[in-house]
């Protein structure tokens, strides 16, 4: 049985500051958070750990760009340790953030969206909703602006009995396909989407 409610796709407008600032930032967060991923460690990401910190982190740059000025409230983009928590809160709506890079959107021919299992299933991480934001730098214009897309995913596509598990490179991740059938394009300027 699937999900009631539909993935919603939206085309999103956000600054280029996004690239600019994540990879130094990747680094850091990757860096203060090596004592608790670090080799030989639940979630550690080996070879791995610079490509997917690097997507969360302009997923959660771009994040902060365009909920700047709504009532989410949003996590702080550092911290000196992992924070095991909602990357943002809207009302009692707990949100994660995702990022999809233009490669990895080409190498699954845009049907494939993954989320770690063990974050998945992690009662202290639980979310109402994953926000994955498609990207790619190429998009900006010479005034810093770039367009890219977001889908709203209800969690419960991640559950067990809606999709399949994707044995990845360092972990088991939860694996959905984008179909006609479960995404619907809405317009993205409105607050709620």
């Amino acid at each position: 049985m699937s999900p009631k409610r539909k993935i919603r796709k939206s085309k999103i407008v956000y600054d280029v500051k996004a690239h600019k600032i994540a990879p130094d930032l990747a680094k850091l967060r990757s860096k203060a958070s090596s004592a608790a991923y670090g080799p030989g460690k639940n979630g550690h990401r080996g070879e791995f750990e610079e490509k997917y910190s690097l997507q969360g982190t302009i997923a959660e740059c771009i994040a902060h760009d365009i909920y700047k000025d709504t009532d989410m409230s949003l996590a702080p983009l550092f911290d000196l340790e992992p924070v095991v928590a909602p990357d943002a809160v809207l009302g009692e709506t707990k949100v994660d953030f995702k990022g999809r890079d233009h490669q990895e959107v080409k190498h699954y021919h845009n049907q494939k969206l993954f989320v770690n299992c063990d974050s998945h299933d992690n009662e202290k991480k639980k979310v109402d909703a994953y926000v994955f934001f498609e990207y790619d730098e190429s998009s900006c214009d010479e005034n810093g602006v770039c367009t890219g897309y977001k889908y709203v995913v209800p969690s419960e596509y991640f559950d067990k009995k809606n999709s399949t598990i994707h044995n990845g490179p360092f972990q088991p991740a939860y694996c959905i396909t984008l179909s006609v059938d479960n995404v619907e394009e809405v317009d993205g300027t409105k607050k709620d989407q």
